[in-house]
């Protein structure tokens, strides 16, 4: 839940579950209209393996927003 995320040490992939259902939510009970999604990094040029993930929120405009 949310509430446990929050109020337990978590890692980057609980932090992104979080902030794309917040923002889910805002989406739906809002009607506004923008996209989530999220984003997966490696932090070594020569392994592609993701080792981090992140929220990230496309206003429908070519600006995304990263939520890390």
């Amino acid at each position: 839940s949310p509430a446990s995320i929050l109020s337990t040490k978590s890692d980057c992939k609980s932090y992104s579950l979080a902030a794309n259902g917040i923002l889910d939510a805002i989406r739906r009970n809002t009607g506004d209209n923008f996209e989530i999604a999220y984003r997966f990094a490696s932090y070594d040029p020569l392994d592609s393996t993701p080792q981090h993930v992140f929220a990230v929120i496309n206003p429908n405009t070519n600006n995304e927003i990263w939520i890390d």
